[in-house]
């Protein structure tokens, strides 16, 4: 696999990912976002595209994602990677910011080749599904709820 071609999946994985939604009826429409918009974000999603993404979003602005990625990026990067997250939250433009992740060698070499933060627009989110657009690449990503499971006491 050439360094394009590597490049490009990456590219795939990671502008892809990340975080979770907005309540809106019709995504060129800010004004019809609901007002708690920041509560709708919280919560755990899910992504199939580019390999397994599962992305848990906490209300006090921080995140994970892990990422099991395809084989063609694990070469790169490793089977697994979590990437720890701070995220914001401006009208419908959603903005992450990698703080932290493991392994750390994996984490280092995406972020000197991708940066360390991604901006995405929230086309939609309902209580099921979380739609966003990269605002660099304009690649679509389409994100699933995954159901809160109760602890047992």
């Amino acid at each position: 696999m050439n360094q394009r071609t590597a490049s490009l999946l990456l590219s795939l994985i990671i502008l892809h990912p990340v975080s979770s939604g907005i309540r809106a009826a019709n995504a060129t429409s800010p004004a019809m976002i609901a007002p708690s918009r920041n509560l709708q974000i919280v919560g755990t999603w899910q992504s199939a595209q580019f390999g397994r993404q599962t992305l848990t979003t906490k209300s006090d602005g921080t995140a994970e994602l892990k990422m099991r990625l395809t084989p063609m990026a694990a070469v790169l990067y490793g089977k697994e990677v979590t990437l720890q997250l701070k995220w914001t939250l401006d009208g419908d433009n959603l903005t992450q910011h990698v703080v932290d992740g493991s392994p750390e060698r994996s984490v280092q070499k995406l972020t000197q080749k991708y940066g360390h933060t991604y901006s995405y627009r929230i086309l939609k989110l309902s209580d099921s599904q979380l739609v966003v657009e990269d605002t660099t690449s304009g690649k679509v990503c389409h994100w699933e709820s995954l159901p809160v499971v109760a602890a047992n006491n």
